[in-house]
């Protein structure tokens, strides 16, 4: 994404040191090197979606919470979600990403981070609660909605 994002680092590193990660362990754990962790942890650096799936799998933070402070239903959170309410369907997650990033290589397009975030997680929310397979023509629409 490499966006700078101060109150991203907050909440990452609000996180960590929950979790009691040093910044070593962190990198350990979510399979970055220790540079990357902290530009994530101190310096704003908004991570590529696919270490953020990671790092919302360790550790079982929502990306919304991560990138926005706030639930994906909308609602405020000053703390971050302890758990998932189900599995995540990774190769769900990693279809909805390629495709979104497919559709926007393809139209030469870009999105900011916040609104690409929004757009994966509403795409994998419908995804998964329909049971339909990431498909174009659904992406379009809701990037239509997002955009």
């Amino acid at each position: 994404m490499g966006k700078l994002d101060i109150s991203f680092s907050k909440r990452l590193k609000s996180v960590a040191d929950k979790r009691g990660l040093n910044n070593k362990q962190f990198a350990n754990l979510v399979d970055i090197s220790e540079n990357a962790t902290t530009n994530y942890l101190t310096k704003g650096r908004v991570p590529e979606a696919y270490i953020l799936i990671r790092i919302s799998r360790e550790l079982q933070v929502s990306i919304d919470w991560l990138l926005s402070g706030e639930e994906a239903l909308g609602t405020v959170n000053d703390t971050p979600n302890t758990g998932h309410t189900g599995p995540i369907a990774i190769e769900t997650l990693a279809a909805v990403i390629k495709g979104v990033e497919d559709y926007l290589m393809a139209g030469k397009r870009e999105l900011n981070p916040e609104t690409k975030s929004r757009l994966i997680s509403l795409l994998y929310e419908h995804f998964t609660k329909t049971s339909e397979e990431p498909n174009q023509k659904t992406i379009v629409s809701y990037l239509k909605l997002v955009a």
